[in-house]
């Protein structure tokens, strides 16, 4: 769950629109979000964007934020609350993921989609990617598990083990800062599990986005 935006590794707080973060800490105080590149890797802040609620914003070149350790835990849930936005640089421009074989991206019908390597399987959400929508991974090397989008099933999955290089990233596909998306992110929660109730999920993020709840009141 991330709450605090600061425009360096945790010191100063990035308050107003258009401020540059380098770090978007994790509420429970471990594995905060950060830019490990220089100023022009760092994401803009954006007041005011969704029911009042701040996001950050990808210019689809180089913004990315990713964690510096750990985030890529077996098994393990992401929840990412978004948007594409603007002109696409990248033919595979994605939003989050751990890596390439684990990423959601805007695919080339401009629709929402889900990139699974391991079975060379592209799931094709059929939400126009500049709708912001709650998309729900569960991530399981041991067994197939649903993934949801905006509260529906939209298939399962059976994912690789997360290790190394593979750890956690918002604004491009994995933490080695590729296929970069222009999108706007409000909300990243990570759990080191596969919980089951994903209305407690939403409950339990800082920003509430409560217009999101509803949708995503389905045990999975």
């Amino acid at each position: 769950m991330f709450s605090g935006y600061y425009k360096d590794l945790g010191t100063t707080p990035a308050t107003a629109t258009n401020d540059l973060v380098r770090q978007w800490t994790n509420q429970v105080g471990s594995n905060p979000l950060y830019s490990p590149g220089i100023s022009n890797t760092y994401p803009l802040l954006k007041l005011n964007q969704l029911n009042g609620f701040a996001g950050l914003q990808f210019n689809g070149l180089a913004q990315f934020l990713t964690v510096a350790s750990g985030c890529n835990e077996d098994p393990c849930t992401l929840v990412i609350v978004g948007n594409w936005n603007g002109s696409q640089t990248d033919p595979n421009p994605r939003i989050a993921g751990y890596n390439i074989e684990r990423s959601f991206y805007r695919n080339g019908s401009a629709h929402w989609g889900y990139y699974y390597n391991q079975a060379d399987v592209i799931h094709d959400l059929t939400q126009s990617a500049d709708t912001v929508s709650v998309a729900v991974l569960r991530v399981d090397n041991s067994a197939l598990r649903t993934f949801r989008f905006n509260g529906a099933n939209t298939g399962s999955i059976q994912g690789h083990t997360l290790a190394g290089s593979t750890r956690l990233a918002i604004g491009c596909h994995g933490s080695d800062g590729l296929e970069c998306g222009s999108c706007i992110v409000y909300e990243v929660l990570h759990y080191p599990y596969l919980p089951t109730g994903l209305t407690l999920l939403i409950g339990q993020s800082p920003n509430g986005l409560a217009t999101f709840q509803t949708s995503l009141a389905h045990s999975v």
